[in-house]
């Protein structure tokens, strides 16, 4: 009996020491399946950040292509930028030439209005002195005719106190002897036999009509244009010229036609200044031209209005055929 509960006290002691020994294996299992779990878990995590890493990384690559693109974009426009820069640099550089030579330009022609103008104001002064200088020549003539006039009275006056003194004294002999000379009647000089000429007015204005000694000294019709041509002008001719215009005797004057059976019109005068009519060709001339002409044309057509009067009255005007219109 004690054989078997030590049989049995010892089985039951290896049995305890199995069962330690398993619950040792059991406890080390336990332990390697929390590890791995452990582990488990933490390559879970690592594949999840991969994962975002990935994404991360595909989200970077797709930024910076819009980058790349929008730095592409950007460079294409700076580009033209620095084109358009260019462009406008040029086109600024032009106009500043224009400009330049604009003012120029403009420079020169003050400066020759200057002269112009300067010539025209000594034009000016050289008419009012040559019109100051002819009427204070024509008032001195006036004055010497005036004078030689009241001499001439003078002289008769004389003569015929002469003759009437010896006419009293052959009528006193005839008386004495008895005869009558019917022709010998006394001649007394009154009052009433003698001509008063008036003085000649000293004030001239530019509106007086010219006197019959201003017609003397200057033969020239100045309304007709024909005159000036193939003479020597003065400032003064120039300027009478350019100031005067044939007027028609009456309203109702009719132009001459020719032989295309047309006429000249005056009104053309009031668009066209520088139109002057000719009376006794039955012409236009210019005014300018003439007055400012160096030496004739060798073309006859460049004559025309100069030294030749135009008379193509069907062409004077129109927008295909305008002679009138070149000289504006």
């Amino acid at each position: 009996m004690k054989k078997i509960m030590e049989e049995h006290k010892t089985e039951i002691a290896s049995r305890d020491e199995k069962a330690k020994k398993n619950a040792k294996s059991f406890d080390e299992i336990m332990r390697k399946e929390k590890l791995k779990e452990e582990k488990d878990e933490e390559i879970k995590k690592l594949k999840d950040k991969i994962q975002q890493l990935n994404t991360d990384e595909q989200s970077v690559e797709t930024t910076l292509s819009l980058l790349h693109q929008r730095y592409e974009k950007l460079k294409t426009v700076l580009q033209g930028y620095i084109t358009n820069e260019e462009t406008l640099k040029k086109y600024g550089d032009e106009c500043t030439a224009k400009v330049k030579a604009t003012e120029e330009k403009m420079q020169a022609l003050k400066k020759d209005a200057e002269a112009k103008l300067q010539k025209g104001k000594r034009w000016n002064v050289n008419a009012k002195k040559m019109k100051t200088e002819s009427t204070v020549t024509d008032r001195t003539k006036d004055t010497r005719k005036y004078r030689t006039n009241k001499s001439k009275r003078q002289t008769s006056n004389k003569q015929r106190s002469l003759d009437s003194y010896f006419k009293v004294a052959r009528q006193a002999g005839n008386e004495e002897t008895g005869d009558i000379d019917e022709n010998s009647v006394a001649i007394n000089p009154s009052p009433n036999e003698s001509v008063i000429e008036a003085e000649p007015a000293l004030a001239c204005s530019e509106n007086t009509p010219s006197t019959s000694s201003e017609i003397l000294l200057s033969p020239i019709d100045y309304s007709d244009p024909v005159q000036f041509n193939k003479r020597s002008l003065s400032d003064e001719d120039r300027l009478k010229l350019l100031k005067t215009k044939w007027i028609p005797s009456s309203n109702s004057y009719i132009y001459p036609k020719n032989n295309q059976n047309r006429r000249y019109n005056k009104s053309w005068e009031n668009d066209y200044s520088w139109l002057r009519y000719s009376p006794s060709q039955d012409g236009a001339y210019c005014s300018l031209c003439i007055a400012f002409q160096d030496h004739p044309s060798e073309n006859p057509r460049y004559n025309e209005f100069v030294t030749i009067p135009y008379n193509d009255w069907k062409n004077a005007l129109g927008e295909k055929r305008s002679s009138c219109a070149p000289f504006q």
